[in-house]
């Protein structure tokens, strides 16, 4: 990503995952693809952060108490409105809809395909980038 004033910084990821073994593997497959990331135990956490560089993307698990990741989606969306959001999930339901493109942020299933995060987290649609019609690049 190039900054204005011709620099540049690694994209810079907020991680929330009520699950301290998810955030250690996926802060690794992100921090291993020049990422910088930002890991919250919580929703909570994340809210109460007062940073001052936006984060590029947020990856939140769905399911976690007391602030799900509907409501971090949502504040994430009002707080840092140019970050990529990208929801975690076993939930079908939620995947159903995401499948269907009936949610404003990305859905990945648990458990998660690493390939399809890191091009999430890049703004790659590999749907897109796999249709027989796409142009190459």
């Amino acid at each position: 990503m190039t900054i204005e004033g011709s620099c540049t910084r690694p994209l810079l990821v907020f991680l929330v995952d009520d699950e301290p073994a998810i955030v250690s593997t996926l802060a690794g497959i992100l921090r291993s693809t020049g990422c910088s990331v930002r890991a919250f135990l919580s929703g909570s956490d994340l809210i109460a952060c007062r940073s001052e560089v936006p984060p590029d993307a947020v990856i939140t698990d769905f399911v976690m108490q007391p602030v799900d990741g509907l409501r971090v989606a949502a504040w994430v969306k009002n707080n840092y409105p140019r970050a990529r959001i990208i929801l975690i999930t076993t939930d079908k339901h939620l995947l159903r809809r995401a499948g269907d493109r009936q949610l404003p942020f990305a859905v990945l299933s648990k458990p998660l395909d690493s390939a399809a995060l890191i091009a999430a987290v890049h703004g790659i649609d590999l749907d897109e980038a796999a249709a027989p019609d796409s142009p190459a690049v």
